[in-house]
This record gives structure tokens, C-alpha cells and sequence, in this order.
């Protein structure tokens, strides 16, 4: 909910229907037993609605709205899979990386993830999505999640 605006987008908007029906703010409509319960907002829906207005989610984190898989291997833990093919879950944040590849969250941590030129696909921020790929790191402790 965005700072007492209101329940919902949908109550925001019956309310303001109310008041161009009114005619005016300051007049009041008489139709108080007429008034019928608007439904609350579904979570993708608010995510959707703050997505479109804010840039971002802001009362909704993107794992709300998709359960991940039982296999997904939190990002804090990937250095220890060097190597071994898993499957993470999380969203694109925002971000340009400087090269290929996005910056990738799952509301505790973000790495970068790199995917192959070739099957480059255009992800959304703030989407819930599965990836499985390979945990890299360099001689320097650098890491990159390589999609594939």
C-alpha cells in the first residue's frame, strides 16, 4: 500500500468515481448503504501496479509472487558449488554491469550472471525467474554465474 492512499487500486479508484459523481470533493454523496466492499489488491497485482508507477516493487518482493524450486541454491552459497551445474532463483535488478551479463537477486544477496552470447535472452527486471548455470571465479576471487 503506498502510504495511505488507499486499501487498494481498485478501493483509490471507486472512491475517486464517488467523488466525479459527487460533483465535487467538498459535496457528499448520500450513497453510504449503496457502497459495495472492493476487493484487496493480489500481491502481482500491487507488484505490477508499483512496478509500472515506481520503476520497482516497493511492498512486494518478487519471491512473494513465485515459490522457487526445491533444488535452487541460495546466491551466498554458490562459491561453494564451483563448477557443479544449479539452479538459482531470484529476479534481474536494474543495473548495467559495465559488460555482458545483469545483476541478479534473490532478496538477500545479487551476483553477475553472464549468459551465452548466442542464446542471450531479454530478461525484465523484477521478474521472478529460474536459471541454471556454473558458478566462476578468477585467481583474484572474483565470481560470475555462466549460464548453461
Amino acid at each position: 500500500v503506498l502510504d495511505g492512499l488507499g486499501e487498494s487500486r481498485a478501493a483509490l479508484l471507486a472512491e475517486a468515481r464517488g467523488v466525479a459523481r459527487a460533483g465535487s470533493a467538498r459535496q457528499l454523496s448520500f450513497d453510504f448503504a449503496l457502497e459495495t466492499a472492493v476487493l484487496p489488491d493480489t500481491a502481482a497485482e500491487r507488484a505490477e501496479w508499483e512496478r509500472h508507477l515506481l520503476g520497482y516493487p516497493v511492498s512486494v518482493q518478487p519471491s512473494d509472487l513465485a515459490a522457487p524450486p526445491a533444488e535452487a541454491v541460495s546466491l551466498r552459497e554458490l562459491p561453494q558449488t564451483r563448477g557443479r551445474l544449479v539452479t538459482i532463483a531470484g529476479w534481474r535488478l536494474p543495473g548495467w554491469t559495465g559488460g555482458r551479463g545483469f545483476y541478479f537477486g534473490d532478496g538477500d544477496s545479487f551476483v553477475v550472471v553472464r549468459e551465452a552470447a548466442e542464446g542471450e535472452k531479454v530478461r525484465k527486471s523484477w521478474q521472478p525467474v529460474v536459471i541454471n548455470g556454473r558458478w566462476r571465479s578468477d585467481e583474484w576471487g572474483n565470481g560470475v554465474f555462466q549460464v548453461g
